[in-house]
C-alpha cells in the first residue's frame, strides 16, 4: 500500500552480470529526526532495511513502543508523528505503524512515543491515568498502541465524538478481550461524553503537557558497520547527491519521472533495473495492500531483499489533489488524505458528489494508522503484483471508470483503466495520478459493498461495486458496471449481466429473475484456503446485488422487504458491569485499578523483550519442516551460513541430552515431544533446527535458506471430518463413554415427540498473543539465566535441564509478567526456551528467540477442532428426555493433551445430565499438537429444546423477546432478538504453589513473591490485597516481585481459572505465619504501629519471613 519507495534489483549474485559485489552508494544528508523531542542522525551505518519500531527499540533504547505482527495489524507498535506535507508545506500529524515505515524515510519528522507522554519520575499523562483507572489493562502489551492511537486523536480538532474514537481503533488489537473497559475509559475524553461516565475527568486540551524540551544534544547512532543497501532520496531535487566509485553526481531533473530515470539509467544500475512496478507491495493477512517489504509487509514477504531503494515521499507530483479539469489524485496520495479531499468535493460539487460513497468505503481498507501512510498507489500495485488480493481502491476505481495516468520510457504518459493497468508492464514506470470522471448525480447511481468477517481491519470475504446510469422509469441507459472481488484471481466485471441489463428496467421481475440466472452462471469462485466456500462467496455476489436493488427500489417495493437495501450501523457500544463490595473488608476485596496498570499505560511494564541489549547477544531462529508427512534425509546449512552475520546452525545431533521438549515422564505427559526434528516428520511446521546470528532479521532470513531433502513424503491427514468419516482406527482413540447407557437400537424413551439429529463442528483456531513466543537465555557463572515468557515456570526448567544433561539448580527461570498466555504458554513456551538456552549454552554467548507471527503460528499449535455428532430426544415442552454424542477432537500430533479425559467433565455445563450419553475420541492428525486454551470446554444445546430446570420466565425472555417491528410478517430481512446462554465452569484443584512474604523491619513495607504468573488476570493485584488485608496494613506497602523457578520450584502452571486463588492462599497463609510470630512482641507494647511492631521485632531476632505451600 505504501509508493514511498521504489526499489530495483536483488542481494543474489549472478555470474557476469556486474553485480557480483554489494555495491556502495551513500546519500551525502543523513537522516535526521526527533524522537520525544531528543534529535536522532542516522547515517549509512544503519542498515536501510531498519524500521522505524527497530530504530526506536534497538538503538534508542526505548521499549514501550511494542510489536508483534511487523505488519500493520496488531497497532502494538503505533507512534505520533508531525510531518510537513511535501506539496502544501503544512504540518500533518497522526499515528503510523512503527514497523511499517523505514527508518530513512523519516527526515525531518517528529515522532512521540508512549515514552513521550509520562511516566511515573515526570508525571502521568491523563490518557494513561484514564486508562488505569478505568482498568483498561489486562496483560498490557497492547496497551501503549491504544494509548498512542487515543492520544493522536485527543489532538485533532476539537477532539473525537464517542463514534469517531470507537471508528479509529479497527487497528489496535486486545487479544485480551478487554474492549469494553478501553472503550469506557476513551469515551470519558470524548467531546460528547454523557456526564454520567465522565465521572469528571478532565478535558485532555485543558491539561499541560507533560513533556518537557530536553536539551540533549543531537545524537548520532553508533553502530557496526553492515552491508549496505542502497536508499536513495528523492526528496528535494536539487540538493541530492549520492556518491559512486568516490564520484560525487548531482541528480537533476525538474520532475519525478525525469529524476527517477536519470538514478536508473547511471551505473550500476543501468540494465539492472528489475522493477515490478513503481511501488513495493505484498501482503493479504491482517491489512489490505501493505508494502511489500520483509520488514514493511504482511504474508506476502519477501525473501530477497532489493538491491535499491528510492524515497519517492517528498516528491510535490505524486501528492496533486486537484479538481480541474477532472478531479486528480497523485499516486503517493495517502487514503486518509483521499478520504478528507473526497468528504469535501463530494459537498461541493455535485457532479462528484459519489465521492463520498468512496470514502466511506476507504473507511473500510485496513485501519487509521495505515491509512495515514498507506497510498492510492501502492494498494494498486499490490494488486498489479498479486491478482488474488482483493484491492478495494481496485474495486472503487474500477467501478467509477477512472483513468490511470503512468508515466512510461522518456517521461510519456500512458493512460489505462484500472482493468488493463493489471496486464501491463511497469517495469521502469511510475504510477503518477489517478483521475476520476464526472457524473450526474440526478441519473447515475454509484453503490459499493464490503463484507469482511468482521467490521474492521480486514480483507473482504466478497466486495462489490455498482455503476448504473437510469432514466426516470428505471431503464438502464448505458452499459452499467458490476464489479465484483473475492470471486477469483482474473474475474472483475460481471459482463454478462452488463450486457444484458443495457435497456432494460432494473425494477422489473423479469429482469431480476434474468440478472441472477447470469450471475450464478458467470460466477465461478475459486476455492484456495483459507477463503470461505465457493458457494457462501457465490451466494454473497449474488446477494449483493438483490440488495443494491433494494435500495435503489425505495418505496417501489413493500416496506416488508426494505430493510434489505439498508445498512447495519450501530451506535457507540455500551456495557455495564456489577459486582459486590464490602467495604469493612477493604482492601482485600475493594475495587481498584491493577497495581501494575499504570505502568502498563506508561510503556515502563517489562516484558521479555525489554531487557536491554546484552553484548555480545546473539538471535535464534527456528528452521522448520516444509512437508507434513515424510523422512528428512539431508540438512544443508551451508547457504545459510554463508551469509555474513549468520554464526551457527544447530540440529537434534548437537542436543547434549534428551531430544525432548516436554518433560517425561510425567503425571501431565505421556510421550515425548521432540525439540528439534530427528528424522521421522510429524507435521509441516516442525522445527528442525535452529539458527544463530547476530541479528534477529537475519536470524529469520538465513532460517528460509536452509536446504531440506525429503524421502516417503505423503499426503497428509489434517481433516476431522474426514478422518471420523473413513472410520481410521489408526487414528482415533475411543474414550470411555460417560452417563446413561443408551442402547442405541431400544426403543425410543417414553415421552419423546421430537428427535433431533445433526453435527457441529467448530473449527480450530491459531493462538495469537500479542507478545510472540520469547525467551532470552544468559549464562551465568551458576549455569543458566532464563527468562522466558511462560505459564509454567517449572515446566520450562525441567524441559532445559534434560535437553542440556544439567542439573535444575543450575537454571534460575524468571517470568515478570507475559503479554498474553490463552493456554499456549503452559507448554509451548517450552520449545523456545530450550532452544534459546540450547544455542546459549553450547556458544556461551546471551541468545534471544523470538518467534515471528507466522514461525508462532505454523510451529506451536492451535485451539483444537471439535466435531460433535449427536442425537436428541425432547417432549411438547423441550425438556430433554435422552441424548446421545459422539465428540471428537483433533488433538494434532501428540497425545499429551487429551481433551477426550476432560469432555466428561466440561460437556454437561450447567444441565441435569442423567439421560445423557456422551462418547469421546482424540483424534491424531498430521499437524502441530493441539494446545490447552483459554475456555476449552464445549456444549450442546440446539436452540429450541432447553432442559426444564430453567425457569419458564427466562425461557419466554429468551423466545419472545423479538420485536414488532422486526416480525417475519413486518419485515423480512431485518431481525432482532436477545438470547441467554447459561454456563457452569468446573474450577480444578491442580498442582501446588508457593509464596514467600518478607517484612523489612526498617520502614514495615512488606515483598511478596509467589508460584503463579501475572498473565493480565491480575494475579499480583489480588495477592497484594489478601497480604494487606490479612497483615492489616495499608496496600501502599506491599510490592510483588517476579516469579521465578526458586520459589517455583515443583509448582504447577499458570492454568484453569485456580492460580490466583491458591497463590492468595498460600500468601494469607505466611501472613498468619508472621502475625503469630509478631503477637508475643506485640504483647510487650502498648498499642504500637506497624512500623515499630516489625522493627521491634527485628531487634529480638524474630524471623520476618515466611514461605507457606
Amino acid at each position: 500500500m505504501f509508493s514511498n519507495l521504489l526499489w530495483w534489483g536483488s542481494e543474489e549474485n549472478k555470474e557476469g552480470d556486474g553485480f557480483n559485489k554489494t555495491v556502495e552508494i551513500r546519500t551525502k544528508n543523513e537522516t535526521t529526526f526527533t524522537i520525544n523531542d531528543v534529535s536522532y542522525s542516522v547515517a549509512a551505518e544503519v542498515p536501510v532495511e531498519t524500521n522505524l519500531n527497530t530504530f526506536i527499540r534497538d538503538y534508542a533504547h526505548l521499549s514501550g513502543t511494542k510489536f508483534m505482527c511487523e505488519e500493520g495489524g496488531c497497532g502494538s507498535c503505533i507512534v505520533y508523528v508531525k510531518r510537513k506535507h511535501p506539496t502544501t508545506g503544512a504540518e500533518t500529524t497522526g499515528v503510523v505503524n512503527s514497523c511499517l515505515v523505514l527508518v530513512f524515510s523519516c527526515h525531518q519528522w517528529e515522532i512521540t512515543t508512549v515514552e513521550g507522554l509520562g511516566d511515573r519520575k515526570k508525571g502521568y499523562h491523563p490518557i494513561q491515568t484514564t486508562l488505569a483507572n478505568y482498568n483498561g489493562t489486562q496483560c498490557g502489551y497492547c496497551t501503549p498502541g491504544m494509548v498512542m492511537n487515543m492520544y493522536s486523536l485527543s489532538r485533532q480538532g476539537k477532539g473525537p465524538t464517542m463514534a469517531e474514537m470507537e471508528n479509529s481503533f479497527g487497528g489496535n488489537i486486545c487479544r485480551c478481550t478487554g474492549y469494553r473497559t478501553i472503550l469506557d475509559a476513551f469515551k470519558t475524553l470524548c467531546v460528547d461524553a454523557p456526564p454520567k461516565i465522565n465521572n469528571g475527568c478532565h478535558d485532555i486540551e485543558e491539561v499541560p503537557t507533560q513533556v518537557e524540551k530536553s536539551d540533549r544534544a543531537p545524537l548520532l547512532v553508533d553502530v557496526k558497520k553492515c552491508i549496505l543497501v542502497t536508499y536513495v532520496f528523492i526528496r528535494y531535487i536539487k540538493s541530492l547527491y549520492f556518491v559512486y566509485k568516490s564520484e560525487t553526481l548531482p541528480c537533476t531533473g525538474p520532475g519525478v519521472y525525469e529524476e527517477v530515470q536519470s538514478i536508473r539509467e547511471r551505473p550500476p544500475f543501468r540494465g539492472r533495473l528489475q522493477d515490478p512496478g513503481s511501488y513495493p507491495s505484498g501482503r493479504r493477512s491482517v491489512v489490505p495492500g501493505l508494502l511489500r517489504r520483509r520488514d514493511i509487509s504482511g504474508a506476502y514477504r519477501r525473501r530477497v531483499e532489493p538491491r535499491v531503494y528510492i524515497d519517492v515521499s517528498g516528491v510535490p507530483e505524486l501528492h496533486t489533489l486537484t479538481t480541474t479539469p477532472k478531479v486528480t489524485l497523485g499516486g503517493n496520495v495517502t487514503l486518509r488524505e483521499a478520504m478528507e479531499f473526497f468528504n469535501v468535493i463530494s459537498a461541493q460539487d455535485q457532479e462528484y458528489a459519489y465521492t463520498r460513497q468512496i470514502s466511506d468505503h476507504i473507511d473500510l481498507i485496513a485501519n487509521v494508522p495505515v491509512r495515514h501512510i498507506g497510498t492510492i498507489a501502492g494498494n494498486l500495485m499490490l494488486k498489479h503484483e498479486h491478482q488474488e488480493f482483493d484491492s478495494d481502491m481496485f474495486l472503487l476505481l474500477e467501478t467509477v471508470g477512472a483513468s490511470l495516468i503512468i508515466k512510461a520510457d522518456k517521461g510519456s504518459d500512458v493512460t489505462k483503466s484500472p482493468a488493463e493497468f493489471l496486464d501491463y508492464d511497469m517495469n521502469k514506470k511510475v504510477l503518477y495520478q489517478i483521475v476520476l470522471p464526472p457524473y450526474n448525480n440526478n441519473t447515475y447511481v454509484f453503490k459499493t459493498y464490503k463484507i469482511m468477517p468482521r467490521a474492521q481491519n480486514v480483507h473482504a470475504i466478497v466486495n462489490a461495486g455498482f455503476l448504473f446510469s437510469l432514466d426516470e422509469k428505471g431503464t438502464v441507459v448505458n452499459k452499467p458496471n458490476i464489479i465484483y472481488g473475492g470471486i477469483n484471481p482474473k474475474f472483475i466485471h460481471a459482463s454478462k449481466s452488463e450486457n444484458y441489463l443495457k435497456g432494460k428496467s432494473v425494477f422489473s421481475q423479469g429482469t431480476l429473475t434474468g440478472v441472477m440466472n447470469l450471475l450464478e452462471q458467470e460466477l465461478k469462485p475459486d476455492y484456495i484456503l483459507p477463503d470461505m466456500s465457493p458457494e457462501y462467496r457465490k451466494g454473497l455476489a449474488e446477494a449483493l446485488y438483490y440488495k443494491f436493488l433494494l435500495q435503489l427500489s425505495g418505496s417501489r417495493v413493500t416496506s416488508k422487504y426494505q430493510s434489505g437495501g439498508e445498512l447495519l450501523t450501530r451506535p457507540p457500544s455500551s456495557g455495564i458491569q456489577q459486582f459486590q463490595t464490602d467495604s469493612s473488608q477493604w482492601p482485600l476485596n475493594q475495587p481498584i485499578p491493577k497495581i501494575e496498570a499504570l505502568v502498563q499505560c506508561s510503556g515502563e511494564a517489562e516484558y521479555v523483550n525489554d531487557h536491554p541489549p546484552i553484548p555480545g547477544q546473539l538471535f535464534a531462529a527456528f528452521v522448520l519442516t516444509t512437508e507434513a508427512v515424510g523422512n528428512i534425509i539431508d540438512i544443508d546449512p551451508s547457504p545459510a551460513l554463508l551469509m555474513p552475520g549468520v554464526v551457527r546452525f544447530l540440529s537434534a545431533q548437537d542436543i547434549p541430552g534428551k531430544n525432548n521438549a516436554t518433560p517425561f515422564p510425567s503425571v501431565y505427559t505421556t510421550e515425548p515431544e521432540e525439540l528439534l526434528c530427528s528424522g521421522k516428520v510429524l507435521y509441516e511446521g516442525q522445527p528442525l533446527g535452529i539458527i544463530v546470528a547476530v541479528t534477529r532479521k537475519l536470524a529469520n532470513k538465513a532460517a528460509n535458506n536452509v536446504r531440506i531433502q525429503y524421502s516417503n513424503v505423503e499426503k497428509p491427514e489434517i481433516q476431522l471430518r474426514d478422518i471420523v468419516r473413513t472410520k481410521d482406527g489408526t487414528r482415533g482413540d475411543l474414550g470411555q463413554a460417560n452417563g446413561a447407557d443408551i442402547d442405541k437400537g431400544a426403543t425410543v424413551p417414553i415421552g419423546v415427540t421430537h428427535v433431533v439429529k445433526g453435527s457441529f463442528c467448530s473449527s480450530r483456531q491459531y493462538h495469537f498473543t500479542m507478545e510472540t513466543q520469547t525467551c532470552l537465555t544468559v549464562p551465568t557463572e551458576n549455569g543458566l539465566n532464563v527468562f522466558s515468557s511462560t505459564q509454567w515456570i517449572d515446566n520450562v526448567q525441567g524441559a532445559i535441564a534434560q535437553i542440556l544433561a544439567i542439573p535444575e539448580n543450575s537454571i534460575v527461570v524468571s517470568v515478570r509478567r507475559v503479554g498474553g498466555g490463552y493456554g499456549s504458554k503452559i507448554s509451548r513456551a517450552n520449545f523456545t526456551a530450550a532452544a534459546s538456552a540450547l544455542a546459549a549454552h553450547i556458544l556461551n554467548k546471551p541468545v534471544r528467540m523470538i518467534l515471528t507471527m507466522e514461525t508462532n503460528m505454523r510451529a506451536v499449535g492451535f485451539r483444537p477442532e471439535a466435531l460433535n455428532k449427536y442425537e436428541v430426544g425432547v417432549d411438547d415442552v423441550g425438556n430433554i428426555k435422552y441424548l446421545k454424542s459422539d465428540f471428537f477432537c483433533n488433538i494434532g500430533s501428540s497425545n499429551n493433551y487429551s481433551y477426550a479425559l476432560e469432555i466428561p467433565i466440561l460437556f454437561p455445563n450447567c444441565y441435569t445430565a442423567l439421560d445423557w450419553s456422551v462418547s469421546n475420541h482424540d483424534v491424531m492428525t498430521h499437524m502441530a499438537a493441539q494446545v490447552p486454551t483459554r475456555a476449552p470446554g464445549e456444549s450442546l444445546e440446539e436452540e429450541r429444546y432447553l432442559p426444564s430446570e430453567i425457569h419458564p420466565g427466562v425461557m419466554n425472555l429468551r423466545f419472545s423477546v423479538l420485536y414488532n417491528e422486526y416480525d417475519s410478517q413486518v419485515n423480512r430481512w431485518k431481525k432482532k432478538g436477545i438470547s441467554l446462554v447459561p454456563m457452569q465452569h468446573d474450577l480444578l484443584f491442580i498442582g501446588t504453589f508457593r509464596a514467600l512474604v518478607s517484612i523489612y523491619a526498617a520502614d514495615g513495607t512488606v515483598t511478596v513473591q509467589h508460584a503463579g504468573t501475572e498473565i493480565g488476570q491480575g494475579i499480583n493485584t489480588k495477592v497484594a490485597q489478601v497480604c494487606a488485608h490479612t497483615l492489616g496494613i495499608p496496600l501502599d506497602l506491599v510490592s510483588i516481585q517476579p516469579s521465578n523457578s526458586v520459589i517455583a520450584a515443583n509448582g504447577d502452571s499458570t492454568a484453569g481459572s485456580i492460580t490466583s486463588e491458591t497463590c492468595c492462599y498460600a500468601t494469607i497463609e505466611c501472613c498468619k505465619i508472621l502475625l503469630a510470630r509478631l503477637e508475643p512482641v506485640r504483647l510487650t507494647l502498648v498499642d504500637p504501629t506497624w512500623q515499630t511492631l516489625v522493627s521491634t521485632a527485628k531487634a529480638l531476632e524474630v524471623d520476618l519471613t515466611a514461605v507457606y505451600m
